[in-house]
């Protein structure tokens, strides 16, 4: 999925395989919305060199891809204590984001501290950065704030946001059902999770779907970008079909 290298200062991208072995591959995507991301040609021996604040991913839908990358730091000193200083001082949303990451989960040198991951996601969050509005939602303890921040994000096709506010929805005994599945397709395009959980919504006839065959839809699209639960979900539906085999 979509990024950031938060352990390197820089990355290079040595690509290894011919480009008719796969179809896909490594993707920029500098805006928050799937319909920014543009995959790279990398032929073999084509290198792509980043910094820290560039987000990307890899998918590969058919094939074999190999690459060889390298992750650089600053300095020598930052190799052996597996810190990451360069992003201490620098007030820019992508830095902010990556020091909350940091803190929120314990890495590179943070203590775990949750109130200082809080904290550095909401000045990402205030800068427009789509990924700090999403993680600060899910440590708010007031719902409705927790609901203001996954809206900014979701408002800017911004993937988790979009199923994390369906989830929120179809968590409330109330009549948002619709608006929930209509977020749950939306960051379906870009997400494997929210792609399984509309297949499960189809299913199981929630926020008024039911439809067996855009469930099964649903599952497929979900397992084919390797979402496991979805290629268990899948195994189940065949083995009530008695289509063992499959």
């Amino acid at each position: 999925g979509v990024h950031y290298d938060g352990h390197a200062y820089a990355t290079a991208v040595l690509g290894l395989s011919e480009p008719d072995a796969f179809r896909g591959g490594l993707y920029l995507q500098p805006e928050p919305a799937v319909e920014s991301r543009r995959f790279c040609d990398l032929t073999p021996g084509d290198v792509l060199l980043h910094r820290f604040d560039l987000q990307h991913g890899v998918e590969v839908f058919e094939g074999e891809r190999l690459s060889l990358i390298f992750w650089f730091k600053d300095s020598a000193n930052s190799v052996e204590t597996g810190s990451t200083p360069w992003y201490e001082g620098v007030p820019s949303a992508a830095a902010l984001y990556n020091l909350g990451v940091q803190y929120e989960l314990g890495l590179h040198g943070k203590a775990l501290d949750v109130a200082q991951a809080r904290a550095h996601y909401r000045r990402s969050a205030e800068l427009g950065h789509c990924s700090a509005m999403n993680n600060l939602a899910l440590l708010e303890e007031d719902v409705e704030a927790a609901e203001r921040w996954l809206r900014a994000a979701a408002r800017q096709r911004h993937g988790p946001a979009m199923l994390n506010l369906a989830l929120l929805l179809l968590s409330r005994e109330t009549l948002e059902t619709k608006e929930a599945a209509e977020w749950m397709r939306s960051a379906a395009a870009s997400e494997p999770k929210a792609a399984f959980y509309l297949g499960d919504m189809y299913e199981r006839g929630l926020a008024g779907l039911q439809d067996e065959d855009a469930a099964e839809e649903w599952f497929q699209r979900s397992a084919e970008r390797g979402f496991f639960p979805a290629l268990t979900r899948l195994a189940r539906r065949r083995w009530q079909q008695q289509r063992y085999a499959a």
